[in-house]
């Protein structure tokens, strides 16, 4: 027998007990009150509501809605009888009074209005492990935001006009976006506009004289700028004027004096309160009181430009048909067969005494002493081979996610390179630079594009590795290293001589990056003890999109005949001839960029014997692979160098 009933049941007894109840059931005692309310009186609806939108209002003892007794009696209705009803919100925004029941005397006011959020902008400035986030757009102070950057929660500030957090940019980066969501609409996804504060894209102009002048930064300084200062080589130049645009367009405009020192200048902007840029790819020093030696003679040669067998344009050689080499003193070989690689940028060049191979290995992160911050095993492309007339192309793209290094997260990075070959000479445009490339030449092209950066002082090294494949009836030649290096060594091109072929390859010093042409700079990481094998690193400041040119050339070579079997003088020798960039650095200065240089002098060689240890240790087993420590390629416990 059923006696007792819901609440909801006593607030209604006069319908319920006509309509539903059994008569074994007690009325409501005389003290009973009914007791009712809704869950929410205001509703935020959602940024893409189509009107009438149903408002979905949730309560307790709300009632039944009985003909008559209740209104807006077209546009409130019922789902569920005291706990759930609809409201068609037929604008944008309001509020309007519900009366759930006339007679019970239930009735509440709601109001809404529609999500009032927009992202107009999504800017995040970089300085050291931190990126400040900024949000433009409308928001409201009461909204339940939930911000991610990159895949990453970002707790926020709000303001009307925009929002505020910050993220620790050493995270996985999971994503290259901001998603934002106020709690009633779908998120708003949009890309994050990133830059690294302060950071200098260009020098103008790029090469200085050692008695100064003025020079104009163009870069991104963010709303600090005013509490910034610029030194070169450590010397101070004030700033004589500023352009905020608010991007990579800004500029910074100061007038250093002379008595600066020769070479790649280091070029620090110090801000208060941020980690300062510092950065050598810049800006080259030059001495205007010495006389200029001509480019295109070789200095170990005779006093002929380009060896008698080229034109001197420009600066550089441009060599007649069948002669190559930096100043044209060499013959092309005929017959050179080129061996692509279906699985890796690698190309083998092969005569009828040798093989010379040339590849890939991995793409770094380095700080300004070369300790390796993050690394890219480049060990799985997709490749693809096209023929054009006399020119055979090989094209290469970089599987980053079958990697070894594919564990860690690296967003949209794209790896291209291509190799190209043609039987007839050929010229191409690179870095507002017209390069001249004899018929037979390997040419190749690297772009690196979305690299994301952990520092604005960081830079970017891609790493190369050639190996010369001696047959065993030839090992009774030895080889020989001869190079000149200093801390800031720039390999401009590389012999590579056995027997009577000579394998060069021309690395240019400059790179085309983000839409500009820069300075690179082209070194000897390592190589064998033999001599067989070497690592040979670009490095290039920071950028997004990055450009690279270096090409190969089979040449015969003058200088003897294999001494197995009765030669004359026939060594299989390594001539890396290194053109020195000799640089102003460790000028003893109080100033703010003084420690940069001592650290970068100091550290220099420890960390090439680091990385030599690290290379002989991956040559030893024939395979590259991606290192477990923190430090990529190097070996932390070494302490000499062989370089």
């Amino acid at each position: 027998m059923v006696t007792n009933v819901p609440d909801c049941m006593y607030c209604f007894w006069n319908i319920t007990t006509n309509v539903w109840l059994p008569p074994s059931v007690i009325p409501p005692p005389p003290e009973f009150v009914c007791k009712t309310g809704v869950d929410n009186t205001y509703f935020v609806l959602p940024r893409d509501s189509v009107l009438p939108y149903p408002i979905k209002i949730t309560g307790f003892n709300l009632g039944y809605l009985i003909a008559g007794d209740f209104s807006p009696a077209t546009k409130l209705s019922k789902v569920m009888p005291n706990t759930w009803f609809k409201y068609a919100a037929n604008t944008s925004s309001g509020s309007e009074t519900l009366v759930f029941s006339t007679s019970k005397n239930i009735k509440y006011t709601i109001g809404w209005q529609i999500d009032v959020t927009k992202v107009t902008y999504v800017l995040g400035e970089v300085n050291g492990n931190v990126m400040n986030i900024t949000i433009n757009g409308t928001f409201h102070e009461e909204y339940p935001y939930v911000v991610y950057i990159y895949g990453h929660r970002c707790k926020i500030s709000t303001m009307f006009s925009q929002a505020f957090c910050q993220i620790d940019i050493t995270l996985p980066k999971l994503d290259n976006m901001a998603n934002i969501s106020s709690g009633y609409s779908d998120p708003i996804i949009i890309p994050v506009n990133q830059y690294f504060l302060p950071l200098v894209k260009t020098a103008t102009p790029q090469r200085l004289t050692i008695d100064g002048g003025q020079v104009v930064l163009t870069g991104y300084y963010g709303q600090v700028y005013m509490n910034s200062t610029v030194w070169i080589n450590g010397l101070n130049c004030p700033i004589d004027k500023v352009n905020i645009t608010g991007d990579y367009n800004s500029q910074l405009v100061c007038t250093i004096g002379g008595g600066l020192v020769p070479g790649m200048a280091n070029v620090t902007v110090n801000t208060e309160g941020l980690i300062p840029f510092t950065s050598f790819l810049l800006l080259q020093i030059y001495d205007n009181t010495i006389p200029v030696v001509d480019p295109c003679v070789n200095p170990s040669g005779k006093n002929v430009q380009c060896a008698g067998n080229g034109q001197c344009l420009n600066g550089a050689c441009w060599c007649n048909e069948g002669y190559g080499g930096f100043y044209c003193e060499e013959r092309v070989t005929a017959g050179v067969v080129i061996l692509p690689n279906a699985t890796a940028p690698t190309v083998d060049i092969v005569t009828t005494s040798s093989l010379f191979q040339f590849n890939v290995v991995a793409i770094q992160e380095v700080d300004s002493t070369y300790t390796v911050i993050k690394e890219l095993i480049t060990d799985r492309w997709l490749f693809n081979e096209t023929t054009i007339g006399p020119l055979k192309v090989f094209d290469y793209m970089l599987n980053i996610n079958g990697t070894s290094s594919g564990d860690q997260q690296w967003g949209d990075l794209k790896v291209m390179v291509q190799f190209s070959q043609s039987s007839e000479s050929r010229q191409v445009d690179f870095a507002d630079h017209t390069i001249r490339y004899s018929a037979n030449s390997l040419k190749m092209g690297l772009n690196i594009t979305n690299w994301q950066f952990q520092s604005n002082t960081h830079m970017l090294r891609v790493v190369f590795k050639n190996d010369l494949d001696i047959p065993a009836d030839e090992s009774c030649q030895t080889s020989n290293v001869q190079q000149q290096l200093d801390p800031l060594a720039n390999l401009q091109f590389l012999k590579v001589i056995h027997s009577d072929v000579t394998y060069f390859g021309r690395f240019l010093p400059y790179a085309f990056i983000d839409g500009r042409v820069c300075y690179s700079l082209n070194h000897i990481i390592n190589s064998t003890a033999t001599n067989e094998t070497s690592y040979i690193g670009t490095v290039l400041p920071m950028c997004q999109e990055c450009w690279i040119d270096p090409d190969f050339t089979v040449l015969t070579t003058v200088e003897g005949q294999n001494t197995c079997g009765g030669g004359s003088s026939g060594l299989t020798t390594w001539k890396i001839i290194v053109i020195a960039v000799v640089v102003g650095l460790f000028v003893v200065a109080a100033s703010v960029g003084t420690a940069l240089y001592i650290k970068t002098k100091m550290q220099y060689n420890k960390e090439h014997n680091r990385i030599s240890q690290r290379l002989h240790q991956m040559n030893s087993s024939n395979n590259l692979t991606s290192s477990t420590s923190s430090s990529g390629l190097i070996n932390n416990d070494s302490t000499n160098s062989n370089i």
